[in-house]
């Protein structure tokens, strides 16, 4: 009986594996057809990471359709607190000095402050009329990919210019009211919009209680999205959210997803399945200690988790009592 329960195991895990490599493994013919349709026009791929990523460059190259693909040293964490600790304002300083954070979006160690800066080095570098693809280091790309990036285009060919294309579907923390486009594609519904001109009685900040909030949103609404690990950006894109940077006070991706929420005409967009994939076994170097990041963002997920939990509670407590 053990010899046939470890035997049963070994072809569970062997299973296991061959779904796991397929998954990361793009097939041949994906990777061909991929060559050939850069839809997207992405003049070139960055990888932020601070190690050589051989591995992902290379299927960056097959799977976006892009042969310029380079490595972007990342900033780490001492680096970082080098280059930006006089710039920090005096709140962030204390998040950094306690190790705790009272909303998510908020900076408050070292890993996290040399990840936005990564970023925000990288959008100085996109030149006018270009688009890059910014992938992080821990990046998974597969055969569902080249499909999906497909059927994202396809879907904002109905919309207006675009700046920022997410990659990833976004974690459990994005809140707010998502507008679908297409079949894959989402937004915030509701975005601020700054008028032509405004009423001389009517100052700006009037006109966005009275009139935004008013007919679009209730107040503590805010679309807010979370996730950096993949996504598209357009020179006029880089160039708000360099302007919206300072004062580094929050995450890259929740800076990204803010000023999309507050920024007139800042167009962003994302999938509602993932192109960028995660994988819990490959965390980053750059990794700023959030596990939940590496988890699947669908409810679908934690509600299946909760129910197994509860099952090995009550299981281990049927087991105490009867003993």
């Amino acid at each position: 009986m053990h010899t046939e329960r470890l035997w049963a195991a070994v072809v569970l895990g062997a299973l296991l594996a061959m779904w796991f490599l397929n998954r990361l493994l793009p097939s041949p013919r994906s990777m061909h057809d991929s060559v050939k349709n850069n839809v997207f026009n992405i003049s070139t791929v960055y990888i932020i990471a601070l190690q050589p990523v051989p591995a992902l460059k290379e299927k960056a190259s097959w799977v976006l359709g892009v042969t310029d693909v380079r490595v972007f040293p990342a900033v780490n964490a001492s680096e970082a607190m080098r280059l930006a600790f006089d710039e920090l304002p005096l709140y962030t300083k204390l998040l950094m000095e306690q190790g705790v954070r009272h909303d998510h979006m908020q900076l408050s160690s070292g890993p996290m402050l040399g990840c936005l800066l990564s970023h925000m080095s990288l959008w100085k570098q996109v030149p006018p009329g270009a688009v890059v693809a910014v992938l992080e280091e821990d990046a998974v790309l597969d055969a569902t990919s080249t499909d999906r990036i497909r059927a994202l285009w396809q879907d904002l060919q109905q919309t207006t210019a675009w700046d920022l294309i997410m990659l990833e579907s976004g974690q459990a923390t994005a809140t707010g009211e998502w507008r679908y486009v297409g079949e894959v594609a989402a937004t915030c519904a509701y975005r601020w919009q700054r008028p032509a001109a405004l009423d001389d009685e009517v100052g700006l900040y009037d006109y966005y209680y009275r009139y935004y909030l008013t007919n679009n949103r209730t107040r503590g609404s805010v679309c807010t999205w979370q996730g950096s690990r993949g996504y598209l950006l357009s020179h006029r894109g880089a160039q708000m959210l360099l302007r919206c940077a300072h004062p580094m006070m929050v995450q890259v991706d929740a800076l990204m997803g803010l000023v999309a929420t507050f920024e007139p005409g800042f167009g962003m967009f994302w999938p509602r399945v993932d192109v960028v994939h995660k994988n819990l076994l490959h965390i980053s170097t750059i990794w700023d200690g959030c596990l939940k990041c590496y988890m699947p963002g669908t409810s679908v997920f934690f509600l299946v988790t909760l129910v197994l939990f509860l099952t090995c509670v009550c299981g281990v407590g049927t087991y105490i009592k009867l003993a």
